[in-house]
């Protein structure tokens, strides 16, 4: 994820438990201002893995959003993240994997807890916090705007995206906030073409 929410690196490479790993980006197609990037992995002495991503910024390229899917047979199913930190501040902070998120979060502004394992988002009523949660909502916002753009025909199991977890107990989220952003994005999910039927897609307020 380090090198899809970075224009300038192309590639990046590494060397773990003797192996040398490379991911390099092969393709970053652009439409307006979503990105549909393809990065290979490649390990030695082992087959290729592909990862392609949709990454769609705001207007005033201080945030982005990423969605990660596979492709099998020409259809995309969203893959998991659950082992992924949901926030970057460029790099992962590797105590967001446990977030209830469908995407990964960018943003260079986001004010890190002094660990750097999570953002600031407390129920202390500071500047720095309204700045991050007014980010994550923005980015909740973009992940609907993306899901609504998706091609429907390619994509498998879309309704998934309905399904959130509790919020983990951590000392700089407030959970009840949490709780009703999620909620904010089911609203709004709902009213979205996500349902596949014999008579095409409907949104899922209309299947109940």
């Amino acid at each position: 994820y380090v090198i899809s929410f970075n224009p300038i690196i192309k590639t990046i490479s590494l060397v773990k438990d003797g192996q040398k790993i490379q991911f390099i980006t092969t393709n970053d197609y652009l439409s307006d201002k979503l990105h549909h990037k393809i990065i290979d992995q490649i390990i030695e002495n082992k087959p290729k893995i592909q990862h392609e991503l949709w990454i769609l910024g705001d207007e005033d390229n201080r945030l982005e959003i990423a969605l990660k899917a596979r492709q099998v047979d020409n259809k995309y199913i969203m893959e998991d993240l659950s082992n992924i930190p949901k926030i970057f501040l460029a790099l992962p902070l590797e105590g967001t994997h446990d977030l209830s998120l469908p995407i990964i979060i960018n943003s260079k502004t986001f004010v890190p807890v002094k660990e750097r394992n999570g953002i600031v988002l407390s129920k202390s009523n500071t500047e720095d916090v309204s700045h991050n949660k007014h980010l994550i909502k923005e980015a909740l916002d973009l992940f609907v705007k993306l899901i609504s753009s998706l091609p429907l025909d390619q994509w498998y199991d879309l309704h998934n995206l309905l399904v959130f977890s509790e919020p983990p107990k951590k000392d700089w989220l407030d959970d009840e906030w949490f709780k009703d952003i999620l909620n904010d994005i089911i609203n709004k999910l709902m009213d979205v073409n996500l349902v596949k039927t014999i008579n095409g897609y409907f949104p899922p307020s209309n299947c109940q």
